[in-house]
């Protein structure tokens, strides 16, 4: 069973050490916890099978979290006294469900122990877990609360009032789940418009409406964005954006 690292193994001559063990596969996906589905890795490595599995008497996995500097380490205890399992091939262990932070780059380090004296009979790998735009980690409760699975759908509607020289652009989109307000903008050279929108109790639609004076655009396409304020992300989510043009809509009055 896995347990705490202890700071102190006994360290013996080379040639009484296991050799090292090899890499099997990671895996990163979710997993419900007490607080809900969580991004969580897998990771399997192999003992060799030759002579020296009968020195080994366990494995020891360290995982460094190279963007906090945060680190888990866990030891396995083993006593295998065949080179190869029942199935006739290499002994295989793993560590199942470390927690884990999207767009996190991790360090995994397994040693055999007991260790040699000198040298080093480990093995070390660097992993990156993915953005919350990956499909195996999008459904976990963070990521939901990033607005992972939001798609806003957005819609415009445009329209021109030659008598009065105005544009009118109708914004509509779909609110998300865990963003209760949203800033939609427009902006075109040095034109920037932007309007405030709060969802409404039991409605998932929401529209906004820009008034432009014509003499104020001096080019046909304008940017479209839409900024959420969601739960995890705050002010720095992910915005959805879309290009207008205005002239097909102006050419046909």
């Amino acid at each position: 069973m896995p347990a705490n690292c202890s700071d102190k193994h006994k360290s013996v001559l080379q040639q009484h050490a296991p050799t090292t063990p090899e890499w099997g596969h990671e895996h990163v996906g979710v997993r419900m916890d007490r607080h809900g589905p969580v991004p969580v890795m897998d990771m399997t490595w192999k003992i060799k099978s030759d002579g020296s599995i009968f020195r080994l008497n366990g494995s020891e996995i360290s995982i460094l979290d190279e963007s906090t500097n945060q680190s888990i380490c866990v030891e396995f205890s083993l006593n295998l006294t065949r080179q190869l399992n029942p199935n006739h091939s290499q002994w295989t262990f793993s560590l199942d469900g470390v927690v884990v932070e999207p767009e996190h780059t991790y360090m995994l380090s397994v040693f055999n122990l007991p260790e040699p004296m000198s040298g080093d009979n480990g093995i070390r790998k660097q992993i990156t877990i993915p953005g919350c735009g990956a499909s195996s980690i999008q459904m976990a409760q963070m990521c939901l609360e990033n607005g992972s699975l939001w798609d806003p759908h957005m819609a415009t509607n445009l329209s021109i009032d030659k008598e009065h020289k105005k544009l009118f652009i109708v914004v509509g989109f779909e609110a998300a789940q865990y963003s209760e307000s949203y800033q939609v903008s427009i902006q075109s050279n040095d034109l920037y418009y932007s309007k405030n929108v709060s969802k409404q109790k039991n409605r998932i639609s929401l529209s906004v409406t820009f008034e432009l004076d014509l003499w104020q655009l001096s080019q046909c396409e304008m940017l479209l964005t839409i900024q959420p304020f969601f739960v995890q992300c705050k002010n720095d989510c992910w915005r959805p954006k879309k290009m207008i043009d205005y002239c097909p809509c102006k050419y046909n009055f």
